[in-house]
């Protein structure tokens, strides 16, 4: 089903439970069918699920102008209070926790899962630097620079390229002392996209945060290892 938010046309899926709601944010280039395990495992433990397809994404409606990484949380802290009862619980990956970080900041989250979540600074790479400097240059020269750039930058254009470059140059490692909501980290070992490192810099830097980590799970780690993902999901969402 669609809602309109902010002039924006978003689409969800949802069960058909009205307590304990659950929110599923996705990775960038994903939609909320990527969470399709998560969303038929809750929905078996009776709880309240909404698969949200972000704007730009699925069948949610592209930015009408570039976003920020606050327009995409604004967007979901409206979802909230138009459709949750009560404070929901959200499962976030990757692009996903960038926005679940600003909502938790605002105390929006009864508890939260992030798994790959983006959004802390990256160490310095001399690879990246030198790539970076080539664009520049290329770009100033007037050649075409369209082989510079990560693939999910390649993979984009026109409001969603701007959209992508506003989003990752937003690091949100300021706010990460500003939340006190429980908060499990679920990272997969062989993570390349968002290392390991980052959510050890997060459990490090949230007051009430717990990592675990999966051996045999890349960036995905809810479909590269479900049982041991899903088990501990629901041992943590369920305590009081």
């Amino acid at each position: 089903m669609f809602v309109e938010i902010n002039g924006q046309n978003v689409f969800y899926q949802r069960n058909t439970y009205e307590e304990k709601p659950i929110i599923l944010l996705h990775g960038w280039e994903c939609n909320g069918l990527t969470m399709r395990c998560i969303f038929n495992f809750f929905t078996a433990q009776n709880r309240s699920v909404f698969a949200i397809d972000l704007c730009g994404f699925g069948r949610s409606e592209k930015p009408k102008k570039p976003f920020t990484i606050y327009d995409y949380a604004d967007i979901i802290e409206q979802f909230i209070k138009r459709v949750c009862p009560t404070k929901p619980d959200i499962i976030a990956h990757s692009f996903g926790g960038r926005i679940a970080i600003i909502l938790a900041s605002k105390n929006l989250i009864n508890r939260l899962i992030i798994t790959g979540g983006a959004g802390l600074k990256p160490r310095f790479s001399a690879i990246k630097f030198a790539r970076k400097i080539g664009h520049k240059i290329t770009k100033k020269l007037g050649g075409k620079t369209a082989k510079f750039g990560s693939t999910d930058y390649q993979k984009t254009s026109g409001v969603m390229r701007v959209t992508f470059c506003n989003i990752v140059s937003e690091h949100l490692d300021g706010l990460l002392g500003e939340i006190s909501t429980p908060t499990l980290l679920i990272w997969g070992r062989e993570d390349k996209q968002t290392p390991l490192y980052m959510a050890k810099k997060m459990n490090k830097k949230l007051k009430n945060s717990r990592l675990i980590v999966l051996n045999n799970s890349g960036h995905f780690a809810f479909i590269d290892e479900p049982t041991l993902f899903l088990g501990a999901s629901k041992r943590f969402l369920i305590k009081e």
